[in-house]
């Protein structure tokens, strides 16, 4: 066998061993790479008015990296009975799964 035959058996071994490494880290890689431990309180009225809960909230987002559609399943599951209610009144006879975040964050 000549040199560069065993150069290129070579090549292509360390070839393929890049490429098993890239598979494994992408697969490791979080679709959401936010920063792990941080969590969010429930909208509480006595505490804070809602304009200022959704500024928290979309600044929150932005270190979570949440994306956009997920953003409006987090909000409802955030805000509680009696906010989900008024939105869904409000929404009528339109679902809020239709609604982006900002336009459910200017209904309420």
């Amino acid at each position: 066998m000549s040199v560069i035959q065993e150069l290129q058996i070579m090549v292509r071994s360390l070839l393929e061993t890049v490429q098993q490494q890239c598979t494994l880290l992408k697969q490791n890689e979080s679709p959401n790479k936010g920063i792990s431990g941080i969590t969010f309180d429930r909208y509480d009225e006595t505490a804070e008015d809602f304009d200022t809960y959704i500024e928290r909230l979309s600044a929150f987002f932005e270190v979570q990296v949440v994306h956009e559609e997920k953003r409006v399943a987090c909000l409802i599951s955030l805000i509680g009975p009696k906010l989900f209610t008024l939105l869904k009144n409000l929404l009528y006879p339109h679902d809020y799964t239709t609604k982006s975040f900002s336009e459910i964050a200017k209904t309420l």
